[in-house]
């Protein structure tokens, strides 16, 4: 039968108070079996993304990504609305994790901030990432968001509409997202349709790490080895 991994997985949050059930479990499985299979691509071979972020800029926004479905993430495409681009993304395998740097401009007091999106691989629809990282905690925060195109929207917006819309806007027909502030804490923001879930935390300071995990809804299209080490 095929289980909907996403929602075993918030079935754990809701469910973990009370007692450790089936779908628990299932869920515990999935998540030792992503642990001990996803491993580091091409960016982060014999690396960390703590490594990768190390250079002599104030602010820093580096983005690790762990696709744990059978879904290429490919054509990164990357839309820099301040700062400028350190280490560029690149496709993200299945069973793979990946990384990017964004960093502030050289002599300003500005931050980073922008874009970058994979398109899921034969499913027409991608994903989208918005990090906004300032130079000045006083008047700003750190913010991520996290979406994906409607099926049929493969094409990057124009400029940094997206951008704009994540941060400041909502959700339109062709883009849905989640968004979230990180000052305090640094609890995840989750977005989800039909196919895929992601679930996404940033870090507080200057140096700021977002982790992002791609999840499928169906465990039927989760990664081969992972399926490998669960019998699926």
């Amino acid at each position: 039968m095929d289980r909907p991994l996403a929602f075993l997985l918030g079935y754990l949050v809701v469910e973990a108070a009370f007692h450790y059930t089936l779908a628990e479990m299932t869920v515990a499985a999935i998540v030792s079996a992503a642990a001990s299979t996803v491993s580091a691509g091409s960016t982060l071979t014999g690396t960390t993304l703590s490594n990768l972020m190390k250079n002599d800029y104030r602010v820093n926004c580096g983005i690790e990504v762990e696709n744990w479905t059978r879904f290429i993430l490919a054509y990164p495409v990357v839309k820099i609305a301040a700062g400028a681009l350190s280490i560029p993304p690149g496709n993200i395998l299945p069973s793979k994790r990946e990384a990017m740097v964004a960093r502030k401009t050289s002599d300003s007091a500005t931050g980073t901030s922008g874009t970058v999106s994979w398109l899921i691989e034969g499913q027409s629809r991608r994903i989208v990432v918005m990090w906004s990282a300032p130079y000045d905690f006083n008047f700003y925060s750190n913010w991520l968001g996290v979406g994906i195109t409607s099926r049929g929207e493969t094409f990057n917006a124009q400029g940094n509409s997206w951008f704009y819309q994540m941060y400041y806007g909502s959700n339109s027909r062709s883009l849905g997202f989640s968004r979230s502030e990180y000052y305090w804490e640094s609890n995840p923001v989750i977005y989800q349709d039909d196919l895929i879930q992601l679930s996404a935390t940033m870090s507080t300071g200057h140096q700021a790490q977002v982790k992002m995990t791609v999840r499928p809804i169906n465990a039927s299209d989760l990664a081969t080895p992972i399926k490998a080490i669960l019998k699926y």
